[in-house]
């Protein structure tokens, strides 16, 4: 009996194995996926955002809503550039679990008040977040041409039921992801730097 309880506890330990390494295996499959799409994106919205701004040149100052820039069906608001993660990423005006795939999504707000956005913790999204100090600088450029800068203040970690503190923190830009657990928020509060 013993003998046979041995080889099943072995097989579950085995098949258990199997199944975190598949997860694994998914979880790569699913960045790499992601990344690929922000890259594959970028340029072309990047394209679009220089002939738009050539059309109608931005007022300097101004942060009257901008209509969003529509490609391939999806929704942009700009390009979100952080120099001290080397990251430059599209960022989609609405977050659902398919747009996350794409690459960072606008959760609330508006640009230059009370903007969040959030992103997947893979590495090429917002996976380093948490590498970021107060002083960095991070850029969102609207899909009107126009160049905001930011300040980083801080970096905190929320509750995942967090959701007032979330919102309602008075930055001009929170940046967030979950952490790898998915109990908590790795959270970059912004505040405008001159440009």
């Amino acid at each position: 009996m013993r003998k046979a309880t041995g080889i099943v506890c072995m097989a579950l330990g085995a098949l258990l194995l199997l199944a975190a390494l598949g997860l694994v295996i998914f979880n790569r499959e699913q960045a790499a996926q992601a990344a690929e799409a922000s890259d594959r994106m970028l340029p072309v919205l990047q394209a679009a955002i220089a002939e738009r701004a050539q059309e109608s040149q931005p007022v300097s100052g101004a942060t009257e809503a901008v209509e969003p820039l529509e490609i391939d069906g999806e929704q942009y608001l700009g390009v979100l550039t952080i120099p001290a993660l080397e990251l430059e990423l599209p960022v989609l005006t609405e977050l659902s679990s398919a747009k996350l795939q794409l690459g960072p999504c606008r959760y609330y707000g508006a640009i230059d008040r009370d903007l969040v956005i959030a992103a997947h913790n893979y590495a090429r999204h917002f996976g380093r977040l948490n590498e970021l100090r107060a002083g960095d600088e991070i850029y969102l450029t609207d899909v009107s041409g126009r160049r905001h800068s930011y300040r980083v203040s801080g970096v905190e970690i929320l509750g995942a039921t967090e959701i007032e503190e979330m919102l309602q923190s008075g930055y001009e830009l929170t940046l967030f992801t979950c952490t790898y657990g998915g109990a908590e928020r790795v959270t970059v509060r912004c505040e405008l730097a001159e440009n």
